[in-house]
């Protein structure tokens, strides 16, 4: 009998707290800074310097506020990570180098949560909480440059594994292969005035490792003595509709 009854009061208390919450959604239109980063390499493969490439970032929020100082906010964004890559090594005396620039696109669900303090005509937040991607696709450009001359080269990024013959020397394939999931975490700080308006100024770091799994058995036994993670600097400005200003 007392266990029913604590189970109806949680219930209640559930109930209230959800309708006591203030409800606000708008889009929200962003601009980053994204990079890739070596986390492990082979020690007989030549190391990556990566640089940043700016992004872009549309999609919508929706900000469940709780109390004063606290809110739950989930996002749905379209997103991009990316890179220019430069690597070389040096064969027989040779010298052999790769330039490229990698655009990954996204569909990404960053799920915050939001502390808030009241200072001047709004609230500053401090946000964190984890996000989910997934690959849509997205593009690389390669400059291959060796003794014989420069190649370049255009392929498209497939979300999935690499085929059992990819890394062939005779095999032919332009496409680079990626982990179509991205686990990763969101921090950062930001601004929201009286009427709506959201500024965020916030930091993505990724977890998954975004080398993609093989159908080369060989390949896949190897797929963690390389580790690759992507990382992203944002800043996004939302409108929020509805809930208490």
């Amino acid at each position: 009998m007392k266990k029913k009854v604590l189970l109806t009061l949680f219930s209640f208390l559930g109930l209230a707290t959800v309708s006591s919450a203030q409800i606000s959604f708008g889009p929200k239109l962003g601009v980053g800074l994204s990079t890739f980063r070596d986390v492990k390499k082979p020690a007989d493969q030549p190391g990556t310097n990566y640089s940043y490439l700016v992004v872009p970032q549309v999609g919508v929020l929706l900000n469940v506020q709780l109390g004063n100082h606290l809110a739950v906010r989930p996002e749905l964004l379209y997103t991009q990570r990316a890179t220019a890559g430069e690597s070389s090594s040096i064969y027989f005396g040779n010298t052999y180098s790769a330039k490229i620039i990698m655009r990954v696109s996204y569909i990404e669900l960053p799920i915050n949560v939001v502390g808030n303090l009241k200072a001047g005509p709004g609230n500053i937040e401090l946000f964190a909480g984890p996000s989910f991607g997934y690959v849509l696709g997205g593009n690389t450009k390669t400059e291959l440059t060796s003794p014989s001359g420069t190649e370049n080269r255009e392929g498209n990024v497939i979300a999935g594994k690499s085929p059992e013959n990819y890394n062939d020397p005779g095999n032919t394939d332009q496409n680079t292969y990626i982990n179509p999931f991205n686990v990763s975490l969101n921090f950062g700080a930001g601004y929201k005035f009286n009427n709506g308006l959201l500024i965020q100024l916030g930091y993505n770091l990724g977890f998954s490792n975004l080398v993609p799994h093989s159908d080369n058995s060989a390949t896949e036994n190897k797929r963690s003595d390389t580790v690759v993670k992507s990382s992203a600097f944002t800043l996004g400005i939302a409108y929020l509709f509805g809930g208490k200003k």
